[in-house]
């Protein structure tokens, strides 16, 4: 639950409190819980709070991300399973990577800075195909502050 937010409706306060609500794509709005796609959701304020290195780290606070590590630094991740071409990487909208990218893992989700990213939200499995159609594994959207 988030916090109250208080209305001033003629000269009467009225306050009400806002549930969590996630935006995806779909013909029908429903309920995070209702949803046939698992979603993990982490705010700019929680991932800051661990204060992550890179933004594999981050994504490893969420508790069901998997991060291979094989390099300093590095982290590749993975989800169900499937790593760099059956998962989608996206920021502010626009695509990482593609279904071209070779079947191992790949480090390039190191390349953004885990303190600029405001809001992230993963999805499990092939639920997140609307984001294209080789997110087999899930996909990982990234906002901008």
């Amino acid at each position: 639950m988030l916090p109250f937010v208080a209305v001033a409706q003629d000269s009467i306060e009225y306050s009400h409190r806002l549930d969590e609500f996630v935006l995806s794509a779909s013909r029908w709005c429903q309920d995070k819980e209702s949803q046939p796609v698992k979603i993990a959701r982490l705010s700019f304020e929680k991932s800051n709070a661990f204060n992550p290195q890179t933004a594999a780290d981050m994504l490893g606070l969420t508790g069901e991300v998997f991060i291979q590590k094989s390099q300093y630094g590095g982290g590749s991740p993975m989800i169900r399973g499937f790593a760099t071409n059956r998962l989608i990487y996206s920021i502010d909208g626009v695509r990482m990577n593609s279904a071209i990218f070779r079947a191992g893992n790949l480090q390039n989700v190191i390349s953004l800075d885990p303190f600029t990213i405001g809001n992230t939200e993963v999805l499990f499995g092939p639920g997140a195909v609307s984001y294209g159609s080789d997110a087999i594994g899930g996909a990982m959207v990234f906002s901008t502050v």
